[in-house]
């Protein structure tokens, strides 16, 4: 008999419980600027601001620009691509998963061209300027080459003073000509 009565008790709790979430109101976002409620809200306007550019310079809009007019018929082109995005950690074990994906989750590439039937990424394209002789950065580069050498995704790294139309064009054609071969 207790056990019955406490069964009919759980079932009271969850029924009156269901019913304040159910009734509890929010105001609509028609009705005011920021539906979220004030206890809800996290404040980013004094930690954060808008990008201007997508791009971190103007030599990365430039090739991104000449990319788009020399093969955006034929691919897709997509520029600062998460490398998490591109490859992902084989372990099934779980703190070896997160370790071996916090290797790759902050770091990003130049451009990826894709096919445009399965957007499956063909070729990586890191525009390496002077940063790149950074010793920080040539142990980023290595990594990342490593990394797309390891997953078969090959990487051409042009740099910012090989930025001549013909000359890239022909890299990036024996690229991606050799991928399918």
């Amino acid at each position: 008999m207790k056990f019955l009565l406490l069964i009919l008790w759980l079932i009271f709790c969850v029924l009156a419980i269901r019913r304040l979430l159910l009734n509890r109101k929010y105001p609509s976002p028609s009705s005011q600027e920021n539906p979220v409620p004030e206890e809800d809200r996290w404040e980013f306007a004094d930690k954060f601001q808008k990008r201007t550019y997508l791009f971190y310079s103007a030599s990365e809009f430039k090739f991104f620009k000449f990319l788009v007019e020399i093969y955006a018929d034929q691919y897709y082109i997509f520029p600062q691509i998460n490398i998490a995005h591109l490859v992902e950690p084989k372990s099934k074990e779980f703190f070896e998963h997160r370790r071996d994906r916090s290797r790759i989750e902050k770091k990003s590439v130049d451009f990826v061209i894709c096919d445009k039937v399965q957007i499956k990424p063909l070729l990586v394209i890191e525009l390496d300027g002077h940063t790149h002789n950074w010793e920080s950065r040539i142990k980023r580069d290595d990594f990342v080459n490593s990394l797309m050498s390891d997953v078969q995704l090959p990487i051409l790294r042009v740099k910012t003073e090989d930025v001549g139309k013909g000359f890239v064009k022909d890299e990036i054609n024996k690229a991606l000509l050799a991928r399918v071969a």
